[in-house]
């Protein structure tokens, strides 16, 4: 079983990408290749912030964990958490 990997697209002229507001809190939410037949599953959570500068690190610091963990094919702890 291959394990799940963050299918992340990041758009470099969208300094928020991956991030919106939900009644005045931000949130993070990413997709994760499950299987390699390219089924997905996408992972909302609550960045806890009403800050976006504050929402944009959190997202920064998540995705960062993702790809260290999915280049290590580790499970990662932020993936049960988001689930």
């Amino acid at each position: 079983m291959t394990p799940p990997t963050p299918a992340v697209r990041i758009n470099p002229d969208n300094p928020d990408h991956h991030v919106y507001s939900n009644n005045g809190v931000w949130w993070i939410h990413y997709s994760i290749r499950t299987d390699p037949r390219f089924k997905s599953q996408r992972v909302r959570a609550s960045l806890g912030t009403r800050s976006l500068a504050i929402a944009r690190e959190r997202r920064d610091a998540i995705l960062a964990h993702l790809g260290i963990h999915a280049r290590l094919a580790t499970p990662s702890p932020m993936r049960a958490a988001a689930a």
